[in-house]
């Protein structure tokens, strides 16, 4: 009670609204026909208190809209929807889901499809929504702004508003993350900041060090909460030519421009274990209260898909938001980090069904070697920079063996599945160092972690399908695929996995040839065609019957493809799917004797402009009348 009355003391502003307290209770959808179309008829189909998750989107994101609504009514949270065109207003209407038509859907008006934030179409949009977020807040609610690749995993309502059963619980003023405080923010944003570990005791302070994210907002109907919504709106939509915000991309580039003081960084200020700010740009300094959500809760990306922070924090976030995607980091590159989670709700049933092929991730000897081979202990040397590397078995040697060996076994693995009529499932890799879009950091000084997250080592972690292959190639070609979680998935029908059988490999003809029957019925022989090898699994009842075969590897597995023409059909395919993105660094100071010892000269090639890129040779290609084994060599 005393550190409630001293933070109110410490935070409360003159004037300020009391707030209404927050009830917990449940409403059901109205009708679909009393989802007229009106913000006033959503708000009231969504809730009967005072907070609402408000997102926005059009029918070109449609899945995306549709996995957005299935989380967010799974977890009972109150949400609206603002549809951007009159299609996507029709089909959640039809679904009963909370929906109204945006100023841009009574105009009739359609983006372009444009994912950047300079373009035209964006920015309008940016408009629009701003000026829907202010709207909502002016009419007395609060509300959580949220962008459609956010999945939320439960409801923020009882933390945000700080019930009587959050305080005594799981947020309570003893606890990491406390809700009390966050009463008394008009604002509160979400961060694009790499360490979630260090934004437990970091606070405010640690959060104020990075980028804001628009995509996550909290704003509350405060005097400050109000104007504050108001005036971000009128920066996006017309900011006049002399503002500071003129110019800028973006609503995210904006609201970090409001709060944060010109030409100092960051501008903004907080202390270690707080959860508000207490320095802000001078026109809100002294005025608006903005809080931070912190990271372990609201979690970006790379905290939760890489990292998966939340695991070794011990912490079941609110809801991952799906930034630092690879790839094209467009929709389909973020429905594939979801789908890889468990997260994505909205494929239809005939995705599990079918005949699949499942390779099993295994690791490869090279890799093995490697780290056998490292030192064990994790001795630091310096480098010119500064930074210190750690001796560790996991750096860039290390991934660009386990890259290579990936490709060479997916080789073999997709030519068995497609002589079978299968679809390959993917196995659940293991990756030896991070990335990103581009090297723009120097992450081979930071033990192969991207600059901010290093602090918490989390090497080796499961990689995402973006890290070792194109999700938008394998969709351009139209080769269907599954990733490892689809073995998992509750969705996977009993029949199918209950009926998975597991292959054996056999070195050679001789060896599976000499195997008792009920064992080669559940076998391979290594070193033969594709074709031949599926014809060996079709002439078994136990295997040609299963709904899914699963190969333990495919290291050395098959030597050819089959007919000439065959053959160079299938290197085509596997030309445009089988090559892994560049891995790329700032490569200055001491770089050059750091890639000498875990790298031959031919892999380290050279530098452009202080930037090294790893580049990983594609698998061999088959040959007609002649046997290539992959360059993942088998188990000795």
């Amino acid at each position: 009670a005393r550190i409630a009355v001293a933070q109110r003391r410490e935070f409360s502003r003159a004037r300020r609204p009391q707030r209404r307290a927050f009830h917990h209770t449940k409403r059901k959808f109205m009708n679909t026909a009393e989802l007229d179309g009106s913000l006033d008829a959503a708000l009231q189909a969504a809730t009967a208190a005072k907070f609402v998750l408000l997102t926005f989107g059009n029918s070109a994101i449609k899945d995306h809209l549709l996995n957005f609504v299935y989380h967010a009514r799974s977890v009972g949270v109150a949400h609206v929807v603002g549809a951007v065109d009159i299609d996507a207003f029709n089909l959640l209407a039809a679904q009963q889901t909370p929906v109204y038509k945006t100023p841009l859907a009574l105009v009739s008006y359609q983006m372009d499809g444009a994912n950047s934030h300079s373009s035209g179409s964006w920015k309008r949009f940016a408009a629009m929504r701003t000026g829907e977020v202010a709207r909502v807040v002016n009419l007395g609610y609060t509300v959580m702004h949220s962008d459609t690749d956010v999945v939320w995993l439960r409801n923020p309502a009882p933390y945000i508003m700080c019930t009587e059963a959050a305080r005594a619980g799981e947020f309570s003023s003893a606890s990491r993350f406390p809700c009390a405080p966050l009463q008394f923010a008009d604002v509160a944003c979400s961060s694009d900041n790499m360490g979630p570990s260090r934004a437990v005791g970091g606070g405010a302070a640690y959060h104020a060090a990075g980028t804001f994210n628009s995509g996550i907002l909290l704003f509350r109907p405060t005097r400050e909460g109000r104007r504050f919504a108001s005036a971000w709106h009128a920066s996006v939509a017309a900011p006049p030519r002399s503002s500071r915000f003129y110019g800028k991309t973006s609503d995210q580039q904006v609201f970090n421009a409001m709060v944060r003081r010109e030409r100092q960084w960051p501008g903004v200020g907080g202390r270690r274990g707080e959860w508000l700010m207490r320095r802000l740009h001078e026109e809100w300094d002294g005025n608006l209260t903005l809080g931070v959500l912190p990271l372990p809760l609201f979690a970006n990306g790379h905290g939760y898909f890489v990292q998966a922070a939340h695991h070794r924090l011990g912490v079941l976030p609110f809801c991952v938001h799906a930034t630092y995607s690879l790839d094209w980091h467009d929709g389909l590159a973020k429905a594939q980090r979801f789908r890889e989670a468990g997260l994505w709700a909205v494929d239809p049933p005939e995705y599990f069904h079918g005949r699949f092929l499942a390779l099993n991730w295994s690791e490869p000897p090279a890799v093995r070697a490697r780290i056998e081979g490292a030192p064990r202990a994790p001795l630091a040397t310096k480098t010119r920079s500064g930074h210190s590397a750690a001796r560790t078995p996991y750096h860039i040697g290390t991934h660009g063996a386990a890259l290579q060996s990936y490709l060479g076994e997916l080789r073999d693995a997709l030519a068995l599945a497609r002589a079978l009529g299968r679809t390959l499932v993917l196995p659940r890799w293991r990756c030896y160092c991070d990335r990103l879009w581009a090297g723009s950091d120097n992450i081979l000084a930071m033990g192969c972690m991207y600059p901010g997250s290093q602090d918490a080592p989390f090497l080796p972690f499961e990689c995402p399908m973006d890290h070792v292959l194109s999700p938008h190639d394998w969709h351009a070609a139209g080769i269907p695929y599954r990733d490892a979680s689809f073995l998992a998935s509750p969705r996977l029908p009993p029949e199918m996995a209950t009926g998975i059988v597991d292959l054996e490999i056999s070195a050679d003809v001789r060896s599976f040839d000499a195997l008792p029957s009920e064992r080669r019925a559940k076998a391979v022989p290594a070193g033969l065609t594709a074709t031949a090898l599926a014809k060996v699994l079709e002439r078994s009842s136990a295997a040609s019957r299963a709904p899914i075969l699963r190969l333990p590897h495919s290291r050395g597995l098959v030597c050819g493809i089959g007919s000439e023409s065959s053959t160079r059909h299938f290197n085509e395919v596997a030309r445009k799917l089988l090559h892994a993105p560049p891995w790329c660094s700032r490569c200055q100071r001491g770089c050059a004797r750091m890639l000498e010892k875990w790298l031959t000269p031919e892999q380290i090639g050279t530098r452009s402009r202080g930037e090294w890129c790893l580049r990983t040779p594609p698998p061999a290609p088959f040959r007609y009348g002649q046997c290539v084994l992959n360059n993942a060599q088998a188990d000795t």
